[in-house]
């Protein structure tokens, strides 16, 4: 284990949590990084110094889950029938 990340002292309770989705703002991301550590300090005790996160972005073709791919245009599956009008991004 490195006691220290990114000029961080950490502990062994440290997490390191990984987020994959498709590509957003970096005020959205700030805003979700703020909510995760807020929930986590407030749920389970988890000290901000003990959390890190990581964000994969991937285009939205990329994608699949159970034979489904994803419609980059409408950000849904050709086979989904409640999709909402206007595109997803």
């Amino acid at each position: 284990m490195q006691p220290v990340v990114f000029g961080i002292p950490r502990s062994r309770r440290t997490l390191f949590i990984q987020l994959a989705f498709n590509e957003r703002g970096a005020e959205q991301k700030a805003e979700l990084f703020r909510a995760i550590v807020a929930n986590l300090r407030l749920r389970a005790g988890v000290p901000e110094e003990d959390v890190m996160l990581m964000v994969v972005e991937t285009a939205r073709e990329n994608w699949w889950a159970a034979g489904r791919v994803v419609d980059p245009d409408t950000g849904y599956d050709a086979r989904m029938t409640d999709v909402p009008a206007g595109p997803a991004r």
